[in-house]
């Protein structure tokens, strides 16, 4: 298939199994490269600093890009450099598709790097939309946003979580990526039907689906793309082929295999349930359908945070107080400290205090828990990456280089 269009069955490119991808070209559809390994300096550097890996797997698969930064439910003014550093990088290796995350993550430059829900109200809706606007005049095309396993929902929303995925379809010309193992996940976590939640989404907006296997700890299942996948995730994959419009299927894996045979299992599996709702090849022009742009229905007026709606203002507060709180929890501040005393010493509206104290209290204690061992972990990386940067210059300059000559 020409191109960097996404058909079939695919797999989350990663570059502990490059070598064994390029042997089983014949099995694997095409890949989904995550952007940030490459836009991001230091993520380059400690994998493929000159793209030449990433060249030689383009060579031999149709790929799309896929990001993890975007944070478009952050009510905080969107990253245009991380938008054109991925456009530019699109433009470099000749991607057509691109998708990121619907969540946010990221506060006044405080960035989780976890996950967390969206409250799935109009106001977040329009919130989204405008900045998926923003965001479309940089990447110059439609982009998918991908539906995330969270910790926990909010409360009192306005809309469920598939309703709310119709408003933003209403507002703009996204596209979905439907993640069924993250439906099993939040669907086993908070409870309700996962069977039920893929038929009330917009089936014609979902183009691409991801699938994986987490594992269970302490009572939750978690995203961690760390397992094989779980008969119960090929069955919601069956059910939303069925029930969507998808043409591509992606599994992701990142925990190094000792052996690749389970992964191209996943995939072979994923391939035979495809072709019983797909044919083998597309019945058009990929390159050409995915610029045909989905209808919006209701144009919205972009928000401003100059002088924002007091329920936007409302629901910035609110995402500023949680993710402070993480970070001041994740460092040991608030111990011995209720929730309600917690909660009280952020500025925020009586409303939000009190969907925010209808929270599980244990999920904000996981979150936080979390996040100090990636803040931890961050410190090793952020040293590997020190070494890895200085073994780059002296591959550069030489053997005759040497500091002070």
């Amino acid at each position: 298939m020409p191109g960097n269009a996404a058909y079939g069955c695919g797999l989350a490119y990663r570059n502990f199994f490059h070598k064994e991808l390029l042997k089983n070209r014949d099995s694997i559809d095409f890949l989904e490269i995550p952007t940030e390994d490459y836009i991001v300096r230091s993520r380059r550097i400690m994998t493929d600093p000159t793209g030449a890996v990433l060249r030689e797997a383009m060579d031999a698969f149709p790929s799309v890009a896929h990001g993890i930064s975007l944070s478009i439910g952050s009510v905080e003014p969107i990253d245009e450099g991380i938008l054109t550093e991925t456009r530019s990088f699109m433009d470099e290796y000749g991607f057509d598709e691109w998708s990121d995350h619907l969540t946010y993550h990221r506060m006044q430059d405080q960035d989780l790097t976890i996950f967390v829900s969206v409250p799935w109200d109009d106001v977040a809706a329009r919130w989204v939309a405008s900045q998926y606007n923003l965001a479309r005049e940089i990447i110059k095309q439609p982009f998918g946003l991908e539906l995330v396993a969270y910790g926990f929902p909010v409360a009192d929303c306005d809309f469920s979580e598939a309703q709310f995925a119709h408003k933003v379809a209403e507002y703009t010309d996204c596209w979905f990526l439907l993640d069924v193992c993250n439906v099993f996940i939040n669907a086993e976590n908070h409870g309700g039907d996962p069977y039920q939640y893929i038929r009330d989404l917009p089936a014609d907006r979902i183009q691409h689906i991801h699938m994986a296997g987490g594992h269970y700890s302490d009572g939750e299942w978690a995203d961690s793309h760390s397992q094989p996948v779980p008969k119960e995730v090929f069955e919601l994959l069956d059910f939303a082929l069925e029930h969507t419009a998808a043409r591509a299927v992606i599994l992701e894996r990142d925990a190094p295999p000792r052996q690749f045979g389970p992964i191209l299992d996943d995939v072979l599996q994923a391939k035979e349930i495809f072709l019983k709702h797909r044919p083998a090849e597309p019945a058009a022009n990929l390159e050409e359908l995915i610029k045909l742009a989905p209808e919006v229905k209701t144009v919205i007026e972009p928000l401003s945070l100059n002088n924002p709606p007091q329920d936007l203002k409302q629901l910035q507060d609110y995402q500023r107080a949680l993710v402070g709180c993480a970070f001041e929890m994740a460092a040991g501040k608030h111990e011995g400290l209720s929730p309600d005393q917690i909660i009280d010493s952020y500025e925020m509206s009586d409303e939000w205090k009190a969907r925010w104290r209808q929270m599980n209290w244990k999920s904000m204690r996981k979150l936080t828990d979390k996040l100090a061992f990636i803040i931890e972990d961050d410190k090793e990386v952020e040293r590997y990456y020190q070494m890895a940067e200085l073994s780059q210059w002296a591959s550069i300059l030489g053997p005759d280089a040497m500091v002070g000559r």
